[in-house]
């Protein structure tokens, strides 16, 4: 009987995992390089592997047991709601000041303090989770989080593996083993983990985006697109599902259907810039500059040094408008090492255009 409540717990997925979720979100929002595969795949199973994929998937979808939330957890999520991260930290402290041995108020507390940017704190709480709950696969997880924002990427992948070794239908071990494996160049080995993450779980919205984007590397073009559509279907309040849906669709001619995604998207995050951008480059593909000039004014106004944005804005608009006074951001722009050759190649080509009218 104690061998079966102690399986039953290792399968559990806490509602403390949905409030690590919300942060993680969060994170990738500001840090879109942990999820963006941006680097050729090859080697991936051209045909089939689809079918294979969807009729796994058909069949093997984890079941989600659920535990008693705790008053601290059900304060947490208020908490989370509105990004009070102070009130987090005074109710994990306040949590530990009566169980000093409680391990999700130590894993939470890594979570949060390396969101905040305080990697030795968040270490020091991540690795005292997995000494209170060695067995426990989400304090592992949640330590090669840790590692992950730190770009510590071996001991990550040997977190993350542990986690997976303690609990092989633990779908956020897979989903996070695959992410950090694209990190180390093991693109291969990072598609596998997300199929089996997809297998274990058919519902990750977050592992559909992420597939879809290494499906795009590896020009497997109608497949991304269906993973972006089914990350958007199983999370509605994810923009940036609609906004990558949108960019593809874009690419291909299908511009109007696009605009639509990226008015979506920007409904449930005004604040995404690569929203606001796509949207811009489409509306200039179907011929309404003016709309698209709108877009790059809403960038500009908020980043005025975004490189991309200042190329297609300069190249639209008249010398008579406010154009000059963004002259200087597109110079500096230039000067910077940093900045993308597209981004040069863009910034010289909006130049030209203004300075020829």
């Amino acid at each position: 009987m104690l061998q079966e409540k102690k399986f039953y717990h290792m399968r559990k997925i806490s509602l403390w995992s949905q409030a690590f979720t919300f942060l993680i979100g969060l994170f990738h929002w500001k840090h879109q390089t942990l999820f963006f595969l941006g680097h050729p795949l090859t080697c991936l199973p051209a045909k089939g592997f689809w079918q294979g994929l969807c009729k796994d998937m058909s069949i093997r979808v984890a079941s989600k047991a659920e535990r008693p939330e705790s008053a601290l957890l059900q304060q947490v999520q208020k908490a989370l709601k509105k990004q009070d991260w102070s009130a987090i930290k005074q109710l994990c402290h306040e949590e530990l000041q009566v169980n000093p041995f409680e391990p999700d108020a130590h894993r939470f507390l890594g979570q949060l303090y390396s969101l905040l940017g305080q990697p030795e704190q968040a270490l020091q709480a991540a690795e005292r989770a997995t000494e209170l709950a060695p067995q426990d696969p989400r304090t592992w997880s949640d330590l090669g989080r840790v590692h992950v924002r730190a770009q510590v990427w071996t001991q990550a992948i040997q977190s993350f593996s542990r986690s997976i070794q303690l609990d092989p239908q633990y779908a956020d071990g897979w989903h996070n083993l695959g992410t950090a494996l694209k990190q180390i160049g093991e693109r291969e080995r990072a598609f596998d983990a997300l199929k089996r993450a997809l297998q274990i779980d058919a519902t990750r919205a977050e592992t559909y985006l992420t597939l879809g984007n290494l499906l795009v590397d590896a020009e497997q073009l109608e497949e991304a697109i269906q993973c972006f559509q089914w990350a958007a279907m199983h999370d509605p309040t994810m923009a940036r599902a609609r906004s990558r849906l949108a960019q593809e669709l874009s690419q291909q001619g299908r511009v109007t259907h696009a605009e639509s995604l990226f008015r979506e998207s920007l409904g449930l995050d005004p604040d995404d810039m690569s929203s606001w951008f796509g949207l811009g480059r489409t509306l200039e593909d179907l011929g309404q500059a003016e709309a698209a000039l709108g877009c790059y004014r809403n960038i500009l106004g908020r980043m005025p040094g975004n490189a991309l944005a200042l190329g297609h804005y300069l190249s639209l608009v008249k010398e008579d408008e406010d154009g000059a006074r963004w002259l200087i951001h597109a110079h500096q722009a230039l000067g910077r090492e940093q900045t993308p050759d597209e981004a040069r190649a863009l910034l010289g080509y909006g130049l030209a255009k203004y300075h020829d009218r």
